[in-house]
């Protein structure tokens, strides 16, 4: 078991920092995914930093899923990170997207650096859009 320097609720953040975040934490997710996993608890208590690199931690609330999809009852997280289907009670979608909203709602609220927030929202555009041609990509058949 590897010891971090940090949970990310506990790191002031700046534009690179904000980039690296959700670079190592979607390609995180990409390997999650592939293996038909579903994290369910992202939330900046729940990614650790180390040597510069930002690592998912606590799979206490993962499941197992078909494509992103889970037929059987799933635990409550922390409501100020989950999608709403999961607050609704409606899991019939794609999870992995539950996974994708909680890492944005993650970035928004992580500590900023004062002056910061117009290369962030830059920055956070470009990640956004990547990210979507990622899911898409996995999700169509090409």
């Amino acid at each position: 078991m590897e010891v971090c320097e940090a949970s990310v609720d506990l790191v002031f953040f700046d534009a690179a920092n904000i980039a690296s975040l959700f670079r190592d934490m979607l390609s995180a997710l990409e390997v999650v995914h592939k293996h038909d996993i579903v994290h369910l608890d992202i939330k900046p208590g729940n990614i650790l930093l180390k040597d510069k690199r930002f690592k998912l931690c606590d799979f206490g609330m993962s499941l197992q899923t078909v494509n992103g999809y889970y037929s059987g009852d799933i635990d409550e997280g922390d409501s100020r990170y989950m999608a709403q289907e999961l607050l609704d009670w409606e899991c019939s979608s794609d999870l992995r997207k539950c996974d994708i909203f909680s890492l944005g709602i993650t970035g928004k609220r992580v500590p900023l650096k004062q002056r910061e927030a117009e290369r962030v929202i830059i920055h956070i555009l470009l990640i956004y859009i990547y990210s979507m041609y990622n899911v898409l990509l996995s999700v169509i058949e090409i």
